[in-house]
């Protein structure tokens, strides 16, 4: 037992309420992912709900789900970009469940889905590679427009150099972005990968660029792989100072593809 602390049965923290254990967040160093509050280190609220999981809670029987199309390096929109949804289990969108829509001017499109639907969105245009956004966790009320930032093979290969690589052909390209418990992108997460071939590079967000130096995420939230093998690849985010599983996405690639996913904490 450290002094101050009492493990309980339930595996939460009890402190001696006369105790001051902090002036600073800094005098917390000693227990991973807690903030000084009161004079006590607590856990950070940004991750507050792994300690108690809410679930995803219905809004109605449909949702509005919206994208915004744009080039990767110049960030403006693309129209005419085609779009449809497909079931999880269609690994290559067979059998579309929904009609096929196309960006509009500024780039923009939005789909009416089922409570609960938990596929993919399948974008193709003639100067894109294809792009796959998976939806985590399932759709439980109206979602904001999510940026879908793309381009051609060339332009995509800019990725891989940024990472300090270079885009083989026939391989895949992930971006995942990982959220806190307040819904904010989280900094200091670590991802791993299992399914990815020794051939697939980790990269990271860092200064809001992606970087095959960094080990974690920053503040913008993001990682993924560059050159990462068709087939299925399960995500999986842990807290960096603690170890402590966030959450877990699966997500399918394709070749010559770039597929988005996102990771939340489990229960939130």
């Amino acid at each position: 037992m450290i002094a101050g602390w009492t493990l309980t049965t339930s595996c939460t923290l009890a402190i001696e309420s006369d105790r001051v254990q902090c002036e600073t967040d800094a005098d917390c160093a000693a227990y991973p992912d807690s903030v000084c509050s009161e004079s006590i280190c607590q856990p950070a609220p940004q991750w507050a709900c792994l300690d108690a999981p809410q679930p995803q809670v219905s809004t109605g029987a449909r949702h509005s789900v919206s994208f915004v199309v744009q080039n990767i390096i110049t960030m403006m929109p693309i129209p005419g970009v085609s779009a449809h949804l497909c079931r999880k289990i269609d690994v290559t969108c067979e059998k579309p469940i929904s009609e096929t829509l196309v960006t509009d001017a500024t780039g923009q499109l939005t789909f009416t889905v089922d409570d609960g639907f938990d596929g993919y969105a399948n974008f193709e245009g003639a100067d894109i590679i294809r792009g796959l956004y998976f939806f985590n966790p399932p759709v439980t009320t109206d979602r904001p427009a999510a940026s879908i930032s793309i381009g051609s093979a060339m332009v995509m290969g800019v990725l891989a150099t940024t990472v300090g690589t270079k885009q083989q052909p026939n391989r895949a390209i992930t971006l995942v972005g990982v959220s806190d418990c307040t819904g904010a992108p989280a900094a200091g997460v670590v991802l791993t990968a299992e399914g990815a071939d020794p051939d697939s590079v980790p990269y990271y967000s860092k200064d809001n660029l992606p970087s095959g130096a960094a080990t974690a995420t920053d503040s913008a939230g993001y990682g993924g792989l560059v050159n990462a093998n068709p087939g299925s690849i399960t995500f999986k985010a842990t807290l960096a100072g603690s170890g402590r599983e966030v959450g877990q996405v699966t997500l399918l690639t394709r070749e010559d593809s770039i597929t988005y996913g996102s990771i939340v904490p489990d229960g939130s």
